[in-house]
């Protein structure tokens, strides 16, 4: 029984699409750019603050 799990899973794993690999290859490897994409530094102090304290 162990042998015949051992023959699907080669069998799945060979019919199977390596996500990993899909995913480095659309990104095309800049993992820090796809992590960084888009996002901006948000505001924390408001103009208002500034106003009133100068």
């Amino acid at each position: 029984m162990r042998k015949d799990k051992q023959e699907i899973t080669a069998a799945v794993k060979d019919r199977t699409t390596d996500m990993l690999k899909l995913f480095l290859n659309y990104i095309e490897g800049d993992i820090d750019g796809f992590m960084f994409d888009g996002l901006t530094a948000p505001l924390i102090i408001d103009e208002s603050y500034h106003q009133h304290a100068g």
